[in-house]
């Protein structure tokens, strides 16, 4: 959820390939902004932005507007103003808040989002109001909003945040011990996206790794490594190899 490591989307269709004038139009500033972004010239590209920005409203879809603001958003954390970059992702939460409780879709990018916000937050040391992000993704998933699974990414990086949260504090010890965790079921998800995309030996070879490091950092009996190990064993099963014990390390 590192401000830095988001990857802004711009559009999947190229303006001439789509029949949709309005859409066409939004893509065509978005490109645009990318280009003149992308050969050093931020002033050009803000206006571009600004215009697909004009555009979404006038359109009203969602996705256009969400995409605008993440633009916009970036560009003002790119030169430093991080309350601007805030109210871009606030408006954005917002919306996004809106069409989860109006259509019960949920939505990976509302958790992005907060995340991205408690980000911002650290990085302008409001701990309190990066802790309240963090906290606010776990009540959408306690209210059944969210899917917060070891098995998808979004989990460690909550944890992830809540332990720069706890170092900034002061608590090392705290925020190691949560940073370790999240950092294992980071590389879990990794793996687990490896075998739901059937790419087996490289999901074994991540399973492996993964519970090396939680058995080492965790501890073999801690739940974590017990799930990694249960589930590198079923991917051993279904590819007909020998299974890992359950008491010994995986190296």
């Amino acid at each position: 959820m590192k401000l830095s490591l988001l990857v802004l989307t711009l559009s999947a269709c190229a303006p001439e390939e789509t029949q949709d004038p309005s859409l066409a139009a939004w893509a065509a500033q978005m490109e645009a902004a990318r280009k003149a972004r992308e050969s050093g010239d931020p002033a050009t590209a803000q206006l571009h932005f600004e215009k697909a920005e004009d555009l979404a409203d006038a359109d009203g879809r969602l996705l256009l507007r969400v995409r605008s603001n993440e633009a916009l958003a970036h560009q003002a954390a790119g030169r430093g103003d991080l309350s601007e970059a805030e109210d871009r992702f606030e408006t954005i939460l917002a919306m996004q808040l809106d069409s989860l409780r109006a259509t019960g879709v949920p939505a990976d990018e509302l958790l992005t989002t907060l995340g991205t916000l408690g980000d911002l937050s650290l990085r302008s040391n409001d701990l309190d109001r990066a802790q309240a992000y963090y906290n606010q993704i776990l009540t959408l998933t306690n209210e059944g909003w969210v899917d917060l699974s070891p098995q998808r990414p979004h989990l460690s990086l909550v944890l992830a945040g809540q332990a720069r949260v706890l170092l900034a504090r002061g608590d090392s010890v705290a925020a190691d011990s949560i940073g370790r965790r999240a950092t294992g079921l980071r590389q879990y998800a990794q793996a687990y996206g490896l075998f739901i995309n059937q790419q087996y030996d490289e999901a074994v070879a991540q399973f492996r790794s993964t519970v090396s490091y939680q058995q080492q950092h965790l501890g073999a009996d801690h739940s974590d490594a017990r799930q990694t190990l249960r589930d590198l064993n079923h991917v051993l099963d279904l590819l007909g190899q020998p299974k890992v014990a359950e008491d010994i390390s995986v190296d």
